[in-house]
């Protein structure tokens, strides 16, 4: 049984490995991503969380829910 995972970041190139290995990895269930901000803008981290979801060829992938997290602190 995976271990279901809600991420939670601002999507920069460590958040986007983990999203790889998490989407690739049958013993990891990402369930959904929040985006906030951080070292890029929320819109931004939004559109490249959903654009790795359109790269990512899985029916599981394509359920992931993309939420839209805190815009400033």
């Amino acid at each position: 049984m995976a271990d279901k995972v809600l991420v939670f970041g601002d999507i920069g190139v460590d958040d986007i490995t983990a999203l790889l290995y998490g989407y690739l990895n049958d013993d990891i269930d990402i369930v959904g991503v929040v985006t906030d901000y951080g070292n890029i803008p929320r819109e931004n981290a939004l559109r490249t969380v959903g654009y790795l979801r359109t790269k990512i060829a899985t029916e599981e992938a394509q359920k992931v829910a993309i939420i839209a997290g805190a815009e400033n602190p």
